[in-house]
């Protein structure tokens, strides 16, 4: 079986491949993707090369990932053998490598990761015009697969087949006709674009303004369902009387005959108030009808709404003459943002910009309209204010719903829903023109030198053991450096857009007084002793990705079996924040001293050891397997993954090493950019505005995901294991490449 549009991506870009693909299919297009449409027992290669042959089009979900994929360029490959057209589509902010960059350099991108509706919408265009042309360029008669034929009808106009590779063409012709052919397309595709979106939504307005509107979007009424056209159309028009008592014949009417004529799954739903009504058409099922038709009604008025009508059925009235009342299915919109809580459409919920949302770089808002379940996100804004203002402008000049059902919502400030205000205007202040000038005062303090710290051959690491199970301790001498990412830092080693802001802007920090920090990451024997001493239980349940589980949570895996063999000295992991709090109180109780974890600023500053390059050995990211346990070849041969990146040298393990076995940073410390992932005691924010210069930890933002570190095994990117790169992690999740350290405030 071979599909119009082959989808090609990495396997690590499967969810954004298959979220695409939905989206595709939803405006209807038929795609190939092999996650769904290989069989078992399939020859995998096979039914790639049958799927290629027969396509049209091939979208190339292009990340990172797919620079490092070898099965993405023998696709590309196969797409130039049969004169497939190659749509390159990037869900990350990155450029071909040199692998890629040839093939992929006159390609038109479309960018999916900065707004995701008005690329869709571009991407679909695009594969009509290529689609449409093909078919009117070559005539098939009835359409069948014998198409690489030639078709003796049309001997002026020689064309070549998508599956006739090497066949020549008279190029000015076919170049006549197809500027002839893509202008009408450009306008049937402008004209016909909403209509293959099959979760769509329509509002009535109040009764003094709703009958112009409501009457005239579904006039052209299919002639099949004239047949039960009348007796819907009447059922529907007295249960709307009952409903709204006061809308009159001018609203009941146009809103019965509109429901009538619309396409199933539909459903169509009044607030308890009477104020109006809402309906959806064209959902693929009568649950997804029902679902959008009340969070559309409820989101739009502001209260529990009665369904009236799903599909050809007229909802019955409850014994007492009253419609019961149905709140939305997912009732809660607010707190902290989770793309599940999103309503309407389902497939919006799996986009790649909607699920990066959280973790964007502020100033960041999102904007909503229950009309066709549209959402609109701005990221990395110049202020909090032009966020909210641009993310709502976007969804009030979107061109599908064509301004029906009003302005837009505000969906998002920041991380925070704020849904249930029921807000079309930004919540936050504009800007004032005192506050306009902060920002290039900071620069200034930047410039400065950074004061100098010991030298590398001057420190005398001391280290002390407060303990017979405790963890060896090192002393940090005081000092002071810049943290965060360099000047051009970031663009070398090719930061995805989406996470740069995070180590901005740069700036100086003062660690004013000596702390000590483990000289290596806690280990599984020395949680075993806490383990022992407190009786403490921990419950199995812990992620384990890019391995079987595939970033599930697997509940057979522990610290005492992360899925991979360990020896004491390896560093714990598949813990979580409450684990290692009450190891901290253990030690706390054992030693009479303040253990805790260390700032984020005191990490950074320990990794750095007194340097000031990207990695503290240097600037050169090939030297990692003399220094770290990251992502190497030795890793990539563990896993077996198609496109896992990894750093060209060998450092001998697979998954976690035992700590210390390669060389220390200026400081002493070991292991301090790899083997495992580590929390620190900062709250996640996601950018350095406000943070504090003194070294402390910031606890006065999102403590549910608290501030990380460093690269793991499983990381084979320089992206990744940087002194600077930073990312949140939620304090309850446990993971079997994240393990901690802790740190010690001295006298």
């Amino acid at each position: 079986m071979s599909a119009p549009v082959f989808i090609s991506f990495s396997s690590h870009d499967r969810k954004a491949a298959e979220t695409i693909y939905k989206a595709v299919e939803q405006r209807g297009l038929q795609c190939w993707i092999s996650s769904r449409n290989i069989g078992p027992g399939e020859n995998f290669q096979e039914a790639i090369t049958r799927a290629i042959r027969g396509a049209k089009v091939m979208i190339l979900v292009f990340s990172a990932n797919a620079n490092n994929s070898l099965e993405v360029k023998k696709e590309i490959a196969l797409a130039g053998r049969y004169n497939v057209i190659v749509v390159p589509v990037r869900v990350e902010d990155v450029v071909p490598n040199d692998a890629l960059s040839y093939e992929l350099a006159v390609r038109q991108w479309i960018d999916l990761f900065d707004n995701w509706e008005d690329a869709i919408e571009r991407l679909v265009v695009q594969l009509n015009a290529v689609i449409q042309l093909d078919a009117a360029t070559v005539p098939t008669g009835d359409g069948a697969a014998s198409a690489p034929v030639p078709a003796p009808a049309t001997p002026p106009q020689p064309t070549r087949t998508a599956t006739e590779p090497g066949r020549p063409s008279l190029l000015p012709i076919i170049a006549a006709v197809a500027v002839v052919i893509l202008v009408v397309l450009a306008g049937a595709a402008w004209f016909l674009w909403p209509a293959p979106e099959k979760q769509t939504a329509q509002q009535a307005p109040a009764p003094t303004n709703a009958p112009p509107p409501a009457a005239a979007a579904p006039t052209p009424a299919p002639p099949a369902a004239a047949p039960t056209t009348p007796p819907l159309h009447d059922a529907l028009l007295a249960r709307l009387v009952s409903a709204i008592p006061r809308g009159g014949e001018t609203f009941h009417e146009p809103a019965a005959r509109a429901y009538a004529a619309a396409l199933p799954h539909k459903a169509q739903a009044v607030p308890a108030s009477g104020a109006g009504h809402w309906e959806t058409s064209e959902r693929p099922t009568p649950e997804s009808a029902s679902e959008g038709v009340l969070e559309g009604c409820q989101v739009e008025y502001g209260e529990p709404c009665m369904l009236t009508a799903l599909d050809d059925t007229i909802q019955p009235v409850s014994p007492d003459g009253k419609w019961p009342t149905h709140d939305m299915s997912r009732p809660r919109y607010a707190g902290e943002f989770d793309p599940a809580q999103i309503p309407g459409n389902p497939l919006l919920r799996e986009r790649t910009d909607v699920l990066g949302y959280k973790a964007a770089a502020a100033s960041k808002a999102a904007a909503f309209h229950p009309a066709r379940g549209r959402f609109f996100v701005m990221t990395a804004a110049a202020s909090q204010y032009t966020a909210e203002e641009q993310a709502l402008k976007r969804c009030n000049d979107d061109p599908v719903r064509n301004g029906s059902g009003g302005p837009c919502f505000l969906y998002a400030v920041e991380n925070r829903v704020v849904l249930p205000l029921r807000l079309r205007q930004p919540l936050s202040e504009p800007p004032t023109a005192a506050a306009e000038p902060k920002p290039a005062t900071q620069p200034a303090p930047q410039a400065q030198p950074i004061a100098a710290v010991p030298k590398p051959a001057e420190l005398k690491p001391r280290t002390f053991r407060d303990c017979p199970n405790c963890p060896e301790m090192l002393v940090v001498p005081a000092g002071k450096f810049d943290m965060g990412a360099a000047d051009g830092e970031q663009e070398r080693f090719e930061v995805p857009a989406n996470l740069a802001g995070f180590e901005q802007p740069r700036h100086e920090v003062t660690i004013g007084k000596p702390f000590a920090l483990a000289k290596f990451e806690v280990t599984r024997g020395e949680f075993a002793a806490f383990v022992k001493a407190t009786n403490f239980h921990i419950a199995p349940g812990c992620v384990a990705p890019g391995e079987a589980v595939l970033g599930r949570r697997n509940a057979e895996l522990s610290w005492q079996n992360p899925g991979f063999p360990q020896t004491d000295r390896d560093p714990v992991v598949c813990v979580n924040g409450p684990d290692i709090n009450a190891y901290l109180g253990w030690l706390q109780k054992t030693t009479g001293k303040p253990y805790r974890l260390a700032s984020e600023a005191e990490f950074e500053y320990a990794v750095r050891g007194g340097t000031t390059t990207p990695f503290y050995w240097g600037a050169d990211a090939d030297k990692v397997c003399e220094y770290e346990n990251i992502g190497d070849q030795s890793a990539a041969e563990g896993f077996r993954q198609v496109g896992f990146a990894a750093m060209p040298c060998r450092d001998g393990f697979v998954q976690t090493a035992p700590v210390g076995s390669f060389k220390p940073n200026p400081f002493g410390l070991y292991d301090m950019l790899g083997n495992v992932w580590e929390i620190t005691a900062d709250c996640w924010a996601g950018n350095y505005v406000g943070a504090p210069n003194d070294g402390s930890a910031r606890t006065g933002s999102d403590c549910g995901m608290h501030a990380a570190r460093k690269g793991s095994f499983g990381n084979g990117r320089p992206a990744f294991f940087r002194a600077a790169h930073r990312f949140s992690e939620p304090v309850g999740i446990k993971r079997n490449r994240s393990g901690f350290r802790v740190a010690l405030s001295l006298p």
